[in-house]
């Protein structure tokens, strides 16, 4: 705790520290909603893959047991955490998804429709 306070100034002013507390609540929940975006988004591209070696991917703590500041994607009271939105879109049927990699941009189509489907990307 020392060593925070030598990085943080911790406000003396209540209302200022509820607000910097629920700041840091909301940034720490979309950094895991995009943490679970980067790698969720990985597993269902490789899965189309032989070297993939995956077929499916699950994600841990669906809601909260009582109310308080967590890591799962609904609160106590049933209401969406932004992980919750994300998730909803990162398991559409039909997902595009575009990676910058140095020069290059990359588009996959992640399709869990039983029929193919084609898709036209103009850049």
């Amino acid at each position: 705790a020392i060593g925070l306070l030598k990085l943080w100034t911790v406000p003396n002013n209540p209302e200022q520290s509820y607000k910097l507390f629920r700041s840091f609540i909301y940034i720490t929940h979309m950094q895991q909603a995009r943490c679970y975006e980067t790698a969720i988004n990985l597993w269902r591209r490789l899965r189309s893959q032989p070297a993939g070696l995956t077929m499916g991917v699950l994600y841990w703590q669906l809601n909260d047991i009582a109310p308080f500041a967590s890591w799962s994607s609904y609160d106590y009271g049933g209401r969406w955490k932004p992980l919750a939105y994300a998730v909803k879109r990162m398991y559409a049927p039909l997902q595009a998804q575009v990676i910058q990699e140095g020069n290059y941009t990359k588009v996959f189509v992640v399709n869990d429709h039983i029929v193919p489907v084609t898709i036209a990307v103009n850049m």
